[in-house]
């Protein structure tokens, strides 16, 4: 059953990233980057080209923190799906984020 979830939810991201990418109707400004590690469920660190590190957090997302329940499960999926991995970022900046 946590397998059907797990298969369930990559492919639910997979269907939304090919959505907005119809959507937009562009590639060019996405960001090659390298998955480096999960923060927690919702919440990256990549790596760019030119070795630098960022720290990521997915729009619209909202997972358990590490002090909430089910936290750490969120923070390992996330890492599951992301380490090692290459990946492409589409930037968009929310003003007024405050965390």
């Amino acid at each position: 059953m946590i397998m059907s979830k797990k298969v369930l939810l990559s492919i639910l991201l997979f269907v939304v990233l090919a959505y907005s990418l119809i959507l937009n109707g562009r590639t060019s400004d996405l960001l090659p980057v390298q998955g480096i590690r999960a923060k927690d469920g919702d919440t990256i660190v990549v790596a760019f080209s030119d070795g630098t590190r960022e720290q990521v957090r997915y729009a619209s997302i909202n997972a358990p923190g590490l002090d909430q329940c089910f936290g750490e499960e969120a923070t390992d999926y996330n890492e599951a799906l992301i380490k090692g991995k290459g990946l492409c970022l589409n930037p968009w900046r929310y003003e007024g984020v405050t965390r």
